[in-house]
């Protein structure tokens, strides 16, 4: 929104073209993460999917990941109406963690087998756990959030994902 800018020599510089309205260019940056987020979890078709928050970065990875056609997509979030944004962002199930056993029904929809792909987009440090205690052997987990304070989390499982 400057006049004028300064950047390092190297740097990619994208000028948002004037007939882009200054509402959507706003949505550019964060989209952007959105998708950089869903690359890292290198989705395949027949993984199971689980993105962890509902705000505006974790709606824009539902509807990138939904374009890497999983087997099943799994929104999750506390707030029932943002789980209602990210079915028609192409979630095939919408999950509200204070309202079910998220473990027990990831296992149930999985044979047991757990989420190949956990994407944290919370900025709730419990997800993490939340995400270690559901993720698949040799999933991938994308923790792609800021958090404000320490996450607490037994990173001691880590190596049993591995």
């Amino acid at each position: 929104m400057a006049e004028f800018m300064i950047f390092p020599q190297r740097a990619r510089v994208h000028k948002v073209p004037e007939t882009v309205s200054p509402k959507h260019a706003a949505f550019v940056e964060p989209l952007a993460c959105s998708i950089h987020g869903v690359e890292l979890g290198r989705i395949e078709f027949n993984d199971v999917v689980v993105i962890s928050g509902c705000g505006p970065v974790g709606l824009g990875m539902v509807a990138a990941a939904r374009l890497k056609s999983p087997k099943l997509l799994i929104a999750l979030d506390f707030y029932d109406w943002k789980l209602g944004v990210a079915r028609k962002c192409g979630a095939d199930l919408t999950l509200n963690p204070s309202k079910c056993n998220l473990k027990a029904e990831i296992e149930r929809l999985t044979e047991g087998y757990g989420a190949d792909v956990y994407i944290e987009a919370s900025g709730n440090g419990a997800s993490v756990q939340q995400g270690l205690d559901i993720i698949a052997r040799q999933g991938r987990f994308v923790c792609f959030s800021v958090f404000k304070g320490d996450v607490l989390a037994d990173w001691s499982l880590i190596g049993m994902y591995l």
